[in-house]
């Protein structure tokens, strides 16, 4: 799948998207922005916010407000100290088909 050119829904809010060395800036002043995939992927948004200013209150406004899984790179220590399992080998074609991880109940 390629998409090159914008499809309709966007086209219609290019208005509202900013221009990548904007984003490129706000990452740089550790602001969190909404990045989003084209319409005919996965039609979605992702909170992002570089790793060095993800404080608690960015965490919880991810939480609390974008209701999803929240993403981190981690160290091939970390991972091990913390006993995280490797993602599943199978390569699955469509993307929106992926499954990064498998959740628990959380103890309480």
């Amino acid at each position: 799948m390629q998409f090159e050119t914008p499809g309709p829904v966007e086209a219609e809010l290019s208005s509202a998207i900013s221009p990548i060395e904007d984003i490129i800036e706000d990452a740089r002043l550790g602001r969190m922005f909404v990045l989003v995939d084209h319409e005919d992927r996965e039609n979605e948004g992702d909170l992002v916010i570089p790793a060095q200013f993800a404080d608690a209150e960015a965490i919880n406004f991810m939480a609390t407000h974008g209701r999803g899984l929240i993403c981190l790179p981690m160290t091939e220590k970390r991972i091990s100290k913390l006993g995280l399992p490797m993602m599943p080998s199978t390569i699955q074609r469509d993307t929106r088909q992926l499954s990064p991880c498998r959740s628990r109940p959380a103890k309480g």
